[in-house]
């Protein structure tokens, strides 16, 4: 009978395989306009790149306007935010991205707000609400919310 040792690189050779398939599924989805941003861990903390594309111009024109520009999920998920809106809640854009919106509503607007998120799933709603900023000053805010796929 033969006594294999088992050194542990078998599991190490899976491990690579699967770092691999997923580092391929990331360039194949960059490759294919699949994605339009990345998120960058480095000594400085962590950095949104964008990159270029077709759409270039209306991102210039998002990233510099002086109201602020969010895209939620239906349950109020930050997905993407401008510059101005990290401005106004005075939080970096990697910090409010991938946050929820109600953390950033007023305690007394959180309900009103949540019915808003609600109706706006089904048509384009303009109703104003406080917001506030990390270090607790509050703005009233002007929302615009509209449906989008």
């Amino acid at each position: 009978m033969k006594i294999i040792k088992h050194d542990g690189s078998e599991d190490k050779i899976a491990e690579l395989r699967e770092k691999l398939a997923e580092a391929e599924e990331v360039l194949s989805a960059i490759r294919n306009g699949r994605v339009d941003a990345l998120m960058v861990s480095g000594s400085g903390g962590e950095m949104v790149y964008t990159l270029k594309g077709a759409d270039y111009n209306y991102r210039i024109l998002i990233e510099t306007m002086t109201e602020g520009a969010i895209i939620l999920t239906k349950d109020g998920l930050i997905l993407y935010c401008n510059s101005r809106f990290a401005e106004m809640v005075k939080a970096p854009i990697e910090y409010v991205i991938g946050g929820s919106m109600s953390d950033f509503i007023e305690v007394f607007d959180k309900k009103r707000f949540a019915a808003i998120l609600r109706q706006a799933v089904f048509e384009t709603i303009r109703e104003e609400v406080c917001i506030y900023s990390k270090n607790g000053d509050p703005l009233p805010v002007l929302l615009s919310l509209r449906p989008f796929d």
